[in-house]
């Protein structure tokens, strides 16, 4: 029995000598292994930011081609679309606007005086019509040229554009004739009062290309009474009350009135 044990002991204490001198190369191993884990681990976040970085790179790139074959092209497309509404608005503006004057003309004229009957309507108000017509034109015109004639007219564009509101409306209408559209005076005679302002500031001697010019005007005021719906007969009105101030001496304003009415019956009955 004693010689059994002792060669266990051996055995023993040989394989503790074994483990003993075993433990730090194990260590060792546990610690490359450790090592080559995190390294791998760094190897995978560095390939995945290189692989993210390689990918906007290649976007970035494909997004300058775009923009430089294709910008040039957007930027003509919008340029070429500009130029249309530009386009579409100058044509429109020509349509409606006087190209000598730049007032509205007589094709815009309907539309706005049934914007303003409606809105005299709303408020209750009366729409005020003015036909101005300048006096001496035609002799100016004849004598002077048509280049003086067209400053002249622009001259009678310009007074007008000054005497009124920016609420109020002006147009040519024809030759020399003029109207203006109004709800905001109050009454026809709150108009013939601006209407001889007016009358005074277009008889002033004014001068063209260094010659002195003169003229004068004459108008007729209208009223349309409120919910009327012929705006034909308010400028019917307005151009016989024209005539009257023209009978009575040009140079003047005259309000429509049944007296009016009667001396253009009795001319119309006249000339038949």
């Amino acid at each position: 029995r004693l010689l059994t044990s002792v060669p266990e002991e051996r055995v023993k204490a040989a394989a503790d000598i074994k483990k003993a001198a075993m433990a730090p190369l194990l260590n060792a191993l546990d610690a490359a292994v450790t090592q080559f884990e995190s390294d791998a681990k760094e190897s995978v976040v560095a390939t995945t930011r290189l692989q993210v970085l390689m990918l906007i790179a290649v976007f970035m790139v494909l997004l300058a081609e775009l923009m430089l074959i294709f910008r040039p092209l957007v930027n003509r497309i919008e340029k070429g679309t500009r130029e249309l509404l530009e386009a579409r608005d100058e044509m429109r503006h020509a349509a409606l606007h006087d190209a000598l004057t730049g007032l509205p003309n007589r094709r815009l004229l309907q539309s706005i005086m049934e914007n303003t009957a409606a809105v005299a309507k709303r408020r209750n108000e009366t729409m005020i019509v003015c036909h101005m017509d300048l006096d001496f034109f035609k002799e100016i015109n004849d004598t002077k040229g048509h280049a003086v004639g067209d400053a002249v007219l622009c001259h009678a564009a310009s007074i007008l554009r000054d005497a009124v509101r920016d609420s109020d409306f002006i147009a040519r209408v024809g030759g020399d004739e003029f109207v203006l559209v109004d709800c905001s005076l109050g009454c026809a005679e709150g108009a013939l009062e601006m209407a001889e302002r007016i009358i005074n500031r277009i008889s002033e001697p004014f001068e063209i290309d260094g010659e002195v010019c003169q003229i004068g005007a004459s108008i007729g005021i209208a009223e349309h009474p409120t919910g009327a719906t012929n705006l034909e007969t308010v400028l019917h009105h307005a151009d016989i009350a024209l005539y009257r101030a023209k009978e009575m001496g040009r140079g003047r304003a005259e309000l429509y009135s049944a007296e009016a009415q009667e001396g253009f019956d009795n001319r119309s009955q006249d000339a038949a």
